[in-house]
């Protein structure tokens, strides 16, 4: 399970020992900004956008791809389709979360191809780096809304 930094930095490492990986985003995001998400002195730092998090999350997909492995992703942020649609680009092939959030997340992925997802991903990954957590998140919501209409009004549904 892959939920601090120093494991994401060793995936190649790891990936010749086991059948999968799992990135726990959730803590992984915690520990890499060194905020947690519940105390609301530091929690404006959790985001899962930073590219310091984004780095780590394909360092580690591209050693599971490279490894022939399959990467699930767990925490907040899979069910949260921005980022959900996110991870599946980046070559997430499982996104674990409450069973609230599944409809919302399977009409999300369902109206998107896998080659979007990646091109949408590969994107975000491409920006400037003076881009901050907010604005990668609003690329990619961006880049899926105008895939996906209703997409606001999907998330307030089931928020």
């Amino acid at each position: 399970l892959f939920e601090v930094p120093s494991a994401a930095l060793n995936a190649d490492v790891f990936a010749k020992e086991v059948d999968f990986f799992s990135i726990g985003t959730n803590d992984l995001v915690q520990y890499t900004m060194a905020a947690d998400r519940g105390n609301p002195q530091v929690s404006h730092f959790y985001q899962p956008t930073n590219r310091a998090v984004l780095k780590l999350v394909d360092m580690t997909m591209r050693a599971a791809e490279k490894a022939g492995i399959p990467v699930s992703v767990c925490g907040e942020s899979a069910s949260d389709p921005v980022l959900g649609v996110l991870w599946v680009g980046l070559g997430a092939k499982v996104l674990s979360m409450s069973s609230s959030y599944v409809p919302l997340i399977r009409k999300v992925l369902r109206s998107i191809e896998l080659a979007e997802a990646r091109e949408i991903a590969a994107d975000a990954m491409a920006l400037d780096g003076s881009q901050s957590a907010a604005d990668v998140y609003a690329f990619v919501r961006d880049r899926l809304a105008a895939r996906i209409p209703r997409l606001q009004e999907l998330q307030s549904f089931f928020a």
